[in-house]
């Protein structure tokens, strides 16, 4: 059998790679690996470092969609709303770009 801290290494690099799925998959792996087996002293060790890496990981995703998200709700802000066009592709909200005559 493979060493599960191992997984857990997998599931850092899938969260690390932007793969939530990948990463949940890989956990799920390693909690059924768990039940049937417990964890030795050692794999304890190695996988409770493990974990912790994965928390960090984690938290540091959480704070750049925030981040994220947070410069969305400015860049709205902004710009009165992303809302500019109806869906019969109508101009909502006026811009500076008016039809103003042009003379040649």
């Amino acid at each position: 059998m493979r060493d599960r801290s191992a997984l857990l290494e997998d599931a850092c690099a899938a969260m690390i790679a932007g793969d939530p799925l990948r990463c949940a998959a890989v956990l799920e792996r390693f909690s059924a690996s768990a039940r049937r087996r417990a964890l030795s002293e050692a794999e304890c060790s190695a996988c409770a470092a493990q974990l912790e890496r994965l928390r960090i990981l984690a938290q540091s995703a959480c704070k750049g969609i925030e981040s994220a998200r947070a410069w969305l709700t400015t860049l709205t802000e902004i710009t009165g709303g992303l809302d500019i066009y109806d869906r019969g592709g109508r101009q909502r909200v006026p811009t500076e770009l008016s039809g103003k005559d042009r003379r040649f």
